[in-house]
Formats: structure tokens, C-alpha cells, sequence
């Protein structure tokens, strides 16, 4: 019974101590005027966010390996390049190669070609001109022939003998001379045409280079 009074006690004092402290508090708060706004602040739910700094490397979820195109042949220097990190949509450019090599390679497979076809034609010229140069000898040693054959002397009764062995010795060299310009104009006639043969291997490979030099030009934006 005197526990339960005691406890009764103390729970009055408590009480009777807290209204003191809010009147003493209350003292000292400003009184507010008639018709002032008093602030307030509205608290919304929202998400939070938490950043955390951090360093290293991010690797892509799909990755596109680049190489040197296929048109292009020998070594190759990039001459421009995307920005790292760069947003980049399908059809765009990234890479540029440098064009000066293939520039090169196209203006002299250019010189190779010209120089080539010139030395054919100064071939096929000159091959056509010493041709014709031994018909020519080839027809006066057939003429030759013909003479020493129609002018032979041959009656042991109206020459002598000397003039019997000198004429078959012209009849013989004649002959000779006939073979040896058909044989010379064969010939040159081969000669020619395997110098020409060559040449022409020469413009087709100038040719060649030539356009695997355009394609490359074309083939250096990635």
C-alpha cells in the first residue's frame, strides 16, 4: 500500500515538472502576429542516391574488332580516329587510314604503265621497221639467186674452168645469202614478238596496281 502511494508520488512530481518546463519554454517564444505565414515544408517520399567514386576500366557487353580492310595490301597508318568513348550508331566512321602510301603506289603503278606502253609501241616500231629492212635483203638475195641461176656457166665448151667454179661459187652464195635473210627476218620477227610479249606482261601487271591502289583508296574509311 505505501509502495503503490509512493509510485502515485512520483508520477505527479514528474507531471508537475514537465508543465513547468513548457511554461518556462513558452516565456521565451516569440508570439507570433495576427495574419503572419508561418513556414512550412512539405516532405515527399522519393528515392535515394547514394554515389560512390570509383576508378578502373569498363570493358563493352559486345565488342567490334577492327582491322585493316581486305582491299587494302601492306602496312597501314591510322590517320584518324574516333573519340574513345564516342557515341557511335551503325554506318558511322571511325577510322581513317592515312591515304599517302596508296597515294604513292597508284602514281607510280601510273608511271610503270606509261613507261611500259611506250617501250611496246618504240618496240612494235622499230620491230615492224627492221622487218621490213630484211624483206627487203631477203627479196635482192632471191633476185641474186635468180640471176646466178639464169647466168650460170655451165658449158665446159664455151667457158673455162675457172669461170665454171666462180659462177656455182655465186650460185651457192647466192643461195646463202637468200636463207641467211629468210633466217634474220624469222628471227627478229620471234625476238620482237616475245619483247613485246614481255612488255605487255609489264602493262598488265602496271594495270594490276593501279587498280588495287583505287581499291584501297577506296576501302581506307572503317
Amino acid at each position: 500500500m505505501k509502495e503503490a502511494k509512493g509510485r502515485a508520488f512520483r508520477l505527479g512530481l514528474a507531471v508537475a515538472a514537465a508543465v513547468a518546463l513548457l511554461i518556462a519554454l513558452g516565456a521565451f517564444l516569440p508570439l507570433s502576429r495576427p495574419g503572419e505565414d508561418v513556414p512550412t515544408l512539405r516532405i515527399e517520399p522519393s528515392d535515394l542516391l547514394r554515389s560512390v567514386p570509383a576508378q578502373g576500366e569498363l570493358r563493352a557487353v559486345r565488342a567490334t574488332p577492327v582491322s585493316v580492310p581486305m582491299g587494302v595490301a601492306g602496312p597501314s597508318r591510322i590517320g584518324w580516329l574516333a573519340q574513345d568513348g564516342s557515341l557511335v550508331k551503325k554506318g558511322d566512321v571511325v577510322i581513317r587510314f592515312d591515304p599517302s602510301a596508296l597515294q604513292k603506289r597508284l602514281i607510280d603503278a601510273g608511271d610503270d604503265l606509261r613507261s611500259a606502253r611506250l617501250q611496246m609501241e618504240k618496240e612494235q616500231l622499230s620491230g615492224l621497221s627492221e622487218v621490213r629492212k630484211l624483206e627487203k635483203d631477203a627479196a635482192m638475195a632471191r633476185v641474186e639467186l635468180d640471176q646466178a641461176s639464169h647466168f650460170q656457166k655451165k658449158d665446159a665448151e664455151i667457158f673455162s674452168r675457172s669461170e665454171i667454179i666462180e659462177s656455182d661459187i655465186d650460185q651457192q652464195l647466192a643461195t646463202e645469202r637468200e636463207k641467211h635473210a629468210e633466217a634474220a627476218q624469222h628471227t627478229h620477227q620471234k625476238l620482237t614478238g616475245t619483247e613485246v610479249a614481255l612488255l605487255q606482261i609489264k602493262v598488265r601487271q602496271a594495270e594490276s596496281k593501279i587498280q588495287q591502289a583505287k581499291a584501297g583508296l577506296q576501302a581506307l574509311s572503317v
